[in-house]
């Protein structure tokens, strides 16, 4: 994800830097304040082979570029302004790539 982020992320790729990241998503919302920019919040809690004793929670804004291409935007342990309320991850029905005829 490096290559797609925001060059001021370097420090938190540093961080949360490992072979295996596992954790689950708390919520993904689209912030209202800041019209195409989505928040994700996430609860980290395996680093590699370590298992972190309480959850680490990391807030994610990622921007919408267009065609189907992201960028990483803002990472913080707080969540970012603009990005109110949540909305939990559905599996449920995915966004397809390809458009309806």
């Amino acid at each position: 994800m490096q290559a797609r982020s925001a060059p001021s992320l370097a420090k938190w790729h540093k961080l949360l830097h490992a072979d295996y990241i596992g954790g689950e998503y708390e919520f993904v919302q689209n912030c209202s304040d800041r019209p195409g920019f989505t928040q994700v919040a996430l609860d980290i809690g395996f680093m590699g082979q370590r298992e972190i004793p309480e959850p680490m929670h990391v807030y994610f804004v990622v921007e919408a570029l267009g065609e189907y291409r992201f960028k990483m935007a803002e990472v913080s342990f707080d969540r970012q302004p603009g990005c109110p309320g949540e909305s939990y991850a559905s599996y449920d029905n995915p966004p397809s790539l390809f458009k309806k005829r």
